[in-house]
């Protein structure tokens, strides 16, 4: 992929254990650990031997460009396969392969890291994670989420704080979203970058910015 795919990788374990690295573009870098319930672990094995994973190909990649690639792997009694899509729709690859990555991802919650939601700053908050950190200002920028936004700033975050670049969150962000939270989490504007702010959301047509910055 060329563009802001995230990179990220996650481990769910026979105890419940989930360990998840984010990497580029993912929304919370670095390991953080959740856990879910043996029943849940148990239940996703199951949609893998559904599927006969152990029987699918380990490669299905298609002659394409700029595309993401998805990776899945089980280990059940000593026995390992791993599966390898990359534009697999493209060359006939079974749904099912789709459908487990899609579970993976559901089972262990990935989406609280990797774009966000409404449980990424408690879980960060479990972590005991400073929301008053530079980092917190570079995560909000790579979220894709409006939601986690305003639990990071209601969980202590500067919607005004600079980025490691030094850029305001506000006007770094490529998502609408991200910066109507912002907006409604305290971000200030002058009227200079209000009308540099209401400029650029009318070039990108994001039409509520542009309203609520006309409202303020």
């Amino acid at each position: 992929c060329f563009g802001f795919c995230p990179a990220y990788q996650v481990e769910i374990r026979e105890d419940g254990t989930v360990i998840y690295t984010g990497q580029q573009f993912a929304m919370v870098e670095g390991e953080h650990r959740a856990t879910i319930s043996r029943e849940a672990v148990a239940a996703l094995v199951a949609q893998f031997e559904a599927a006969n994973y152990f029987e699918l190909k380990r490669d299905y990649i298609a002659e394409v460009t700029d595309l993401p690639t998805y990776t899945t792997s089980l280990t059940v009694d000593g026995r390992s396969h791993s599966v390898r899509n990359y534009g697999g729709g493209m060359v006939d690859m079974p749904e099912a392969v789709s459908a487990l990555e899609r579970a993976v991802d559901d089972t262990a919650g990935t989406a609280r890291w990797v774009a966000g939601n409404a449980e990424t700053a408690s879980v960060l908050k479990a972590e005991g994670w400073d929301f008053r950190s530079t980092a917190t200002s570079d995560m909000i920028v790579r979220s894709a989420s409006g939601e986690a936004v305003t639990g990071l700033i209601a969980a202590g975050a500067d919607p005004n704080a600079k980025t490691s670049q030094g850029e305001a969150p506000f006007f770094a962000t490529h998502n609408e979203d991200v910066a109507l939270a912002l907006l409604g989490g305290g971000a200030t504007l002058t009227a200079e970058e209000r009308a540099r702010a209401q400029s650029e959301a009318r070039e990108r047509s994001w039409t509520r910015l542009e309203a609520a910055l006309g409202a303020r």
